[in-house]
């Protein structure tokens, strides 16, 4: 098989791990006595034949020489292949054999020519510049290995004691494991030297399993691991000893790690025979087990049994699933404060995974809490929004109950608790203070102040709070109660009771619906809500037919779309669209048609206010009776206007800007429905066709639009934004929009207002901006799903 080689010039390259420096050994002539040229990095050697039996060294039959196989006193129980037996089976196993041991080339090249060889243990390549084998489980058999070392307590330099329990180990795999040991033995500290290292705070049954776990064989995927160049340099360059250090027996835990108690039952109730709820593959994090040469002079020279070590410990250590560790809910708790003290990133990313798939409203309170103190960011956040989320379940919890008054301070504090009402942010108070009456009663005022009680609906605040015996006799309740009432009697003086309590949760403002679009060819007829807990858009619906230019509204919690037109024709059509029933009804139409109108509800009926119906601009105005359920003419405007700008405001309804056929507007009038008649309102800044309004806070907004047909170039179209007080009759410029637009879309959300979609003169926009007043600055948020010109949005509760 060697026929293609030339016999006196073969130089063979041993290469042990792709970052080991090789050698190169010339076999010389036959009989010959040149020996291997060997780097220092690796110990492995050309020797005569009669200085070692073929029990350690496999025989070159081409030199007469042998080359001394480390890895048969690794492996032991088989003697190593000859070179002339590369194919397998002869001599004990030639290297790549099919039923032996590796042989004597394992992870080396030789000079062979233009073949390969492949068998069990691994594959070898053959070119003319030289030949390279690797083994494929070399790895898993050396972990396999020094498990056995372990369990045989052979070569271990070290014990540690937790909890009275004495678990030998090798220091070697516990620095490549876990960073805490690393720092231990690799620095000038006096436990580096030490034999007995007492581990405080950690389960003795939690490090057992660990200790186990990182002697397992199962090959490692995570990229941020030790290599096998990290063993080399931890065998090769050993801590020298503190001379100063005086003996102790006591690792203290990092800084970051916690010693004190944690919480001992995650789970309630705790399962009364606890079992594997699901087995997570914890894989060890040694990527690159050192090779025979790296291993060399600890094989070759193996220290004494220490005298130290415990004979209690079990003789050998049969994992039970290899490279597993069974994550219960019985253990995971220990294991995750073991892996979070000595640094076991991999286990603490699979123990809090686990927890993760285990919340519940029942224990999610807990893991919390246990998250954030052993500092799992990842886990806590997980577990936080769980909370918030669920909060209408977790309150009815006993870890609910159980909390101390600051923890449920903090939550009722939070934005984000996902609630429909503040009414059950009242509910949930009055269930934590019942369940400890006594003791509690004093946190009751400091609870309510996290209450919104302003924004609660009046009749609960005099049926359910105000009455209520347990705030009657405390004067802090008292005061929070009438700001609450004077917040709903006084609505003129709303814009000075501002306060936190003022301010409405995420959960509590409601959703944003975005309406079909304005596109002529290609009119979308979905609609998208966006949740400003999650801040994204989805799409919940479609409208029955292609409907663009049209107006919308939302009454009695239901969303209304009037008028537009489908391409071919002006619509008087009216569709309604229940979200709790996720339906639509045809309504009654109205009596003219119309797109480009404006639509808005006023103290209980629907206006459709101007527009254009297929030949003419229109000043005519249509509100729906809901209680009739029928269309009636009102005042109509002094002035004809399509895409006109819609808002109500303090009882009355405006109209802003506009088209009139033969121009933009700049004009606004004011609809009064107790008069029945329309008022001049003072003039905008510019003039703004196609252009956003809404209320809020008390003003009335305007943004975008343009100045002259969309015919015209880009620089026709504002991104400016105006604000007007309807106590003074004036308008104030507010900051811009990021980009121009017209057809847009503006709608409050809280105390904040959207401006969504519309057209820049080049493309149907699908940004989003939020307007704050109180700081007046536009922010971007997320963008729709479509990009959307035209777009009526509006707000609705939650469903």
């Amino acid at each position: 098989m060697f026929s293609c080689c030339k016999r006196r010039h073969s130089v063979g390259t041993y290469r042990n791990a792709p970052k080991f420096r090789s050698f190169y050994g010339h076999a010389g002539r036959s009989g010959g006595s040149e020996i291997a040229q060997i780097s220092s990095s690796v110990k492995g050697t050309l020797l005569p034949l009669s200085d070692y039996s073929s029990a350690a060294f496999g025989k070159d039959f081409r030199s007469g020489y042998l080359v001394h196989n480390t890895y048969a006193h690794l492996q032991g129980g088989a003697s190593p292949g000859r070179m002339d037996d590369l194919t397998g089976g002869g001599g004990g196993g030639g290297a790549g054999g099919g039923g032996g041991l590796p042989g004597i080339m394992i992870n080396s090249a030789i000079g062979l020519g233009g073949c390969a060889i492949s068998g069990g243990g691994g594959t070898m390549g053959m070119s003319a510049g030289g030949d390279e084998f690797r083994s494929h489980n070399h790895a898993e058999r050396t972990m396999r290995r020094l498990e056995q070392f372990l369990g045989k307590r052979q070569l271990c330099d070290v014990v540690l004691i937790a909890e009275e329990r004495r678990l030998p180990a090798h220091r070697l795999v516990l620095s490549a494991a876990s960073d805490y040991f690393a720092a231990m033995f690799t620095n000038d500290v006096r436990e580096a030297a030490m034999g007995e290292i007492h581990i405080k705070g950690v389960d003795s049954d939690a490090l057992a399993s660990l200790v186990q776990y990182v002697y397992t064989d199962t090959p490692p995927s995570h990229p941020h691991t030790a290599t096998s160049s990290t063993l080399l340099h931890l065998i090769h360059t050993p801590p020298p000893p503190s001379p100063s250090a005086t003996p102790s027996n006591t690792w203290p835990p990092l800084p970051h790690s916690t010693t004190q108690s944690s919480p001992r039952h995650l789970f309630h109730p705790p399962p009364p025979h606890p079992h594997p709820v699901t087995s997570t593959t914890v894989r060890h994090p040694i990527q690159y087990l050192a090779t025979t040469a790296t291993l060399h002079h600890l094989i070759l020279t193996p220290p004494p049994l220490p005298a130290f070590v415990d004979t209690s410990f079990p003789a050998t250590i049969v994992p039970s699933h290899p490279g597993n560790l069974q994550l219960r809910e019985d253990n995971v708790e220990n294991l995750l404060s073991a892996a979070c003290l000595l640094q076991m990133s991999e286990v603490v990313e699979a123990c809090c995974g686990f927890l993760m798939k285990q919340l519940h409203p029942s224990n999610c309170i807990g893991i919390r809490q246990f998250a954030d103190l052993q500092g799992c960011t990842d886990l806590y956040k997980v577990a936080n929004n769980y909370v918030m989320d669920r909060f209408m379940e977790v309150m009815h919890s006993q870890e609910f109950v159980l909390l101390p008054c600051d923890e449920v301070c903090k939550l009722l504090a939070s934005d984000d608790l996902n609630v429909p009402s503040e009414e059950i942010i009242f509910e949930a108070v009055l269930r934590w203070a019942r369940h400890d009456l006594p003791a509690r009663r004093k946190c009751l005022a400091m609870l309510l102040a996290h209450i919104k009680l302003p924004l609660m609906a009046p009749q609960f605040i005099a049926d359910h709070v105000e009455t209520n015996s347990l705030f009657q006799d405390d004067k802090d309740c008292h005061q929070l109660i009438m700001e609450a009432l004077k917040y709903h009697l006084l609505p003129e003086r709303r814009s000075s009771l501002q306060s936190p309590r003022t301010k409405p949760r995420k959960s509590t403002v409601g959703v944003l619906y975005a309406v079909g679009s304005m596109e002529c060819t290609q009119a979308p007829h979905s609609i998208e809500k966006y949740d400003l807990r999650t801040n994204t858009w989805t799409q919940v619906a479609s409208m029955c037919g292609r409907r663009l230019q049209f107006g919308v509204a939302v009454l009695e919690d239901k969303l209304f779309v009037v008028g537009g037109r489908d391409g071919l024709k002006t619509l008087n059509t009216v569709e309604c669209y229940d979200p709790k029933k996720k339906s639509w009804a045809l309504m009654q139409p109205m009596s003219t048609h119309r797109h480009g109108l404006g639509v808005g509800v006023l103290e209980g009926p629907m206006y459709a206010v101007g527009g254009h119906d297929g030949w003419s601009y229109l000043n005519t105005v249509e509100r729906w009776d809901p209680q009739a359920r029928q269309w009636s003419y009102v005042a109509p405007m002094s002035t004809a206007r399509s895409t006109v700008g819609v808002a109500t405001l303090h009882g009355k309804l405006y109209a802003v800007g506009g088209r009139d056929g033969s121009s933009c507007l700049k004009t606004v009038e004011c609809f009064d429905p107790h008069t029945n008649k329309w008022t001049h309102c003072t003039t905008m800044s510019k003039r703004r066709g196609g252009v956003g309004a809404a209320n809020c806070g008390g003003y009335l907004y305007v943004v975008g639009g343009y100045e002259a047909p969309a015919t015209n170039p880009q620089n026709s179209r504002f991104d400016c934004a105006e604000r007007y007080d309807p106590k003074t009759d004036q308008w104030t410029i507010i900051a811009p929009m990021s980009c121009p637009r017209d057809s847009v879309g503006l709608c409050p959300l809280g105390d904040k207002l959207f401006s969504v979609g519309g057209y820049d003169g080049l493309q149907y926009l699908n940004d989003v901006e939020c307007y704050d007043p109180a700081t007046n600055e536009w922010s971007k948020v997320s963008p729709l799903c479509t990009g959307r010109a035209g777009a009526c949005v509006v707000h609705m509760p939650n469903s």
